[in-house]
């Protein structure tokens, strides 16, 4: 499908950078029309400037949730952050510089180079399901950090105290699920899934600073350098039951390409249902 000059992608024609700076409030991430997970990165959660979790004047990255406002003027969502690294992180602190000039974003795709560790991170989304894939690149022992404490908050201290309920399993070395109850802008209950394809152990359950309630966990993968984890997320306000058939019927495979593939196609019908003529400035911002 073509926009109106009948030989571009209309999805060239859209840029999740603009609103990222000052108070725009947008996300860069992957999402499909409509979709209930909006895959992205973060760069801060603790104020208003990060109502959307993400602001491009910032220079690290703290790890990737999977759902979050966009152009609102109210912090919320920013459930089940993950951040991958190798080795230690510098002085305790979960972030890492990333490659601005590298970084790509389009619709239902966000590419990045978290440069501390030296591992790219794609991801893509469906309709329920975040599906990453981290490519480690260093010689150092690949980790991923997954903060169920993390979420979009007001400021520091709600940090500590807006989950009220948290239960996590783990079934397998290859899968976490579990239920949590949140409160920011307002009371929510969400179950998630989240699955690798390769197996995990858990190197270290960090300390729960007081007033929290769910768990931040390292998890350590046995990898060669140049070797990538994948990992799919899916997301119910129902059960457990909700997010499993979510990847069973939205994401049954490890095939990245093609789950980006059907998500952009899913863009490329919306977006195309109206044509526009002019100049491509001009069409950027009407399909953007």
């Amino acid at each position: 499908i073509s926009s109106s000059d009948g030989n571009e992608d209309v999805l060239s024609f859209v840029n999740p950078f603009i609103g990222n700076a000052d108070n725009g409030h947008t996300f860069p991430g992957a999402c499909v029309p409509f979709g209930f997970i909006q895959a992205s990165p973060e760069t801060g959660n603790d104020e208003w400037k990060y109502c959307s979790g993400f602001n491009i004047a910032d220079d690290s990255i703290m790890g990737f949730a999977q759902n979050h406002l966009n152009g609102t003027g109210c912090p919320d969502l920013g459930d089940v952050l993950i951040f991958p690294f190798s080795g230690d992180v510098k002085n305790g602190i979960y972030k890492s510089a990333y490659d601005k000039a590298t970084q790509t974003a389009s619709p239902a795709y966000y590419k990045v180079k978290l440069t501390d560790s030296d591992i790219d991170v794609e991801v893509t989304a469906t309709q329920r399901t975040a599906y990453y894939v981290c490519t480690y690149n260093s010689d150092a022992p690949a980790r991923m950090l997954l903060d169920m404490q993390s979420g979009v908050v007001y400021n520091q201290d709600h940090l500590k105290t807006h989950v009220l309920y948290a239960d996590m399993n783990m079934p397998d070395n290859w899968t976490i699920t579990g239920h949590q109850e949140v409160k920011n802008w307002v009371r929510r209950h969400f179950f998630y899934v989240v699955k690798f394809d390769k197996p995990y152990t858990v190197k270290e359950v960090l300390p729960a600073r007081e007033g929290e309630k769910a768990k931040r966990m390292i998890l350590e993968f046995d990898l060669e350098p140049g070797e990538s984890v994948q990992i799919k997320v899916a997301l119910s306000t129902v059960g457990i039951e909700g997010a499993q058939s979510a990847l069973l019927t939205e994401s049954p495979d490890w095939d990245f390409e093609a789950v980006k593939k059907e998500s952009q196609d899913l863009w490329r019908e919306l977006l195309s249902k109206v044509s526009v003529s002019g100049t491509k400035e001009q069409k950027t911002n009407f399909y953007t």
